[in-house]
């Protein structure tokens, strides 16, 4: 399923590397750097993709949204920052399947009006 909306994408690229730069209350600069593993841009919406190995098979899909969840924001953050307007960031456990058969996804989803909450979220993070 993930393929499939990837490959109807208007730009699509691998390990799209990254950085940006979030000012801390304090002054102090924080930068973000990174690659993403696949990036899709559909005119204002960036959809990112982050392959995952290893976990356990009993990590429900809660467990899963709060162990990856700083890292969704950062990369939400990066792209925002940007100038994307949306974005949505899927997980997926290329060694862990459903009930169904299909390989374990999480997704989140993000605009521009949840940056400054990304933004604390990150910073609370370094802290």
């Amino acid at each position: 399923d993930v393929a499939h909306e990837l490959a109807s994408a208007d730009d699509l690229r691998a390990e799209v590397p990254f950085m940006v730069r979030i000012q801390a209350p304090d002054g102090q600069p924080l930068y973000l750097e990174g690659e993403l593993d696949a990036l899709a841009c559909m005119g204002s919406t960036a959809h990112l993709v982050d392959y995952k190995t290893g976990g356990s098979a009993e990590e429900g899909v809660q467990d899963l949204m709060a162990k990856h969840q700083l890292q969704a924001a950062c990369y939400a953050a990066a792209l925002l920052h940007s100038g994307f307007a949306r974005v949505e960031a899927t997980f997926v456990r290329v060694e862990q399947r459903t009930p169904e058969g299909a390989l374990q996804t999480v997704r989140y989803r993000f605009t521009s009006d949840d940056l400054p909450a990304l933004e604390a979220l990150i910073l609370a993070a370094r802290a």
